[in-house]
């Protein structure tokens, strides 16, 4: 992956893993270190983006993203947070924060470059 990669995704994600709940549990593990460092534990419903998760997961609310994000880069980012959404494996409260944590990372979007 060429572009800024703050989510540290994988290159490729494939229909059937974000289908089956399939990813790296070291990369999940990563990415809950990450949102617990910003203060998303996915036991808050404080934070605007554990609300924004709620609203996804009880209400149907869309993802929104900045629109600066690679075609590619985005594709595969929506295919992991589907993979996340999806798994059985961590506890709701883990799945929360990291879905909640990529949420906020794809709507801020990339750094600005002067």
């Amino acid at each position: 992956m060429s572009q800024y990669n703050p989510l540290n995704l994988p290159d490729e994600t494939s229909e059937a893993k974000a289908c089956f709940g399939s990813y790296d549990t070291q990369w999940f593990d990563e990415m809950l270190k990450k949102a617990e460092d910003v203060g998303i534990t996915g036991r808050n419903t404080n934070t605007k983006w554990e609300k924004y998760f709620d609203d996804m997961f009880f209400n149907g609310k869309p993802i929104t993203y900045h629109d600066s994000w690679d075609e590619n880069y985005l594709n595969i980012a929506l295919k992991q947070f589907e993979a996340v959404g999806s798994s059985f494996r961590p506890k709701h409260q883990d799945k929360k924060a990291v879905c909640a944590y990529m949420l906020k990372i794809l709507e801020e979007g990339p750094p600005k470059v002067n």
